[in-house]
């Protein structure tokens, strides 16, 4: 209990510092940028192991968890734009919150009875092919709603039965 008030007071230090990235209200938190880090090294007079601590309990919440949604903009420390959040880190960010709430349900394979799958929104064929992602990327980037839950669950529905597919 000691480690976690000790990243509570650290993460309450980093939100007055850095307004725009950091929040201690659950509704307020965004996706921070890959590196922050490395950033808050160079910018942050504490010890590296108290931010690795604080970024450790940030990260691992269940509020920053729910905050990566495919398409959303990743921010700095001052709060600028600072990259799009991946289906890679959105699937990470699922199973993580499963672990943390115990519900293993979100992570089976099976689609629900009844559930017709769509036409997926991102097929990989090979690793060297980036070409879609990039232009799916730059979709989101313009879409005029954020992706909510639905959306997701539509959206891995449509990669199974691709990856069924392509398996056959």
């Amino acid at each position: 209990m000691e480690r976690r008030t000790e990243a509570a007071k650290i993460i309450d230090e980093l939100a007055k510092s850095f307004p725009k990235a950091f929040s201690s209200d659950p509704s307020r938190i965004r996706p921070l940028a890959v590196g922050v880090k490395e950033m808050l090294f160079q910018r942050y007079r504490i010890s590296p192991e108290r931010i690795v601590l604080a970024l450790r309990y940030y990260t691992g919440s269940r509020a920053y968890l729910r905050a990566i949604v495919e398409g959303a903009v990743r921010v700095d420390l001052e709060g600028a734009p600072a990259g799009i959040v991946t289906t890679h880190h959105v699937e990470h960010a699922r199973r993580r919150l499963a672990e943390i709430t115990g519900n293993h349900s979100e992570l089976l394979d099976a689609p629900r009875a009844g559930a017709a799958p769509r036409a997926p929104s991102i097929v990989r064929h090979s690793v060297n092919e980036r070409s879609s992602v990039k232009r799916v990327e730059a979709q989101r980037q313009t879409a005029s709603r954020p992706l909510g839950l639905a959306d997701l669950k539509r959206a891995a529905v449509a990669r199974r039965a691709a990856a069924q597919q392509i398996g056959s």
